[in-house]
């Protein structure tokens, strides 16, 4: 049982990394005036952090920017407490 999964394993790192090798990407440097689409990721922990962040994602659909904003909390109580 354990050949057949050292063997599979070395197979599917094999052919993982021959695709790895074909794959490449387009680098982009976009700023805000020439995006489309903004994600931001702030600290909900704080209350003054998610006002701000709220104000600047407010902003950002004003200028017509697609906007996707995800709060990170350290406790679920925290939560509660934001709408």
């Amino acid at each position: 049982m354990k050949l057949s999964t050292s063997i599979r394993q070395y197979i599917g790192n094999f052919l993982l990394n021959r695709k790895l090798k074909r794959v490449s990407r387009r680098k982009e440097f976009n700023n805000l005036t020439s995006s489309k689409f903004v994600g931001i990721l702030f600290n909900a922990s704080d209350k003054d952090s998610h006002i701000y962040a709220k104000a600047f994602i407010l902003d950002l659909e004003k200028r017509g920017l697609r906007v996707m904003s995800a709060g990170i909390a350290d406790t679920a109580l925290e939560i509660k407490e934001f709408p």
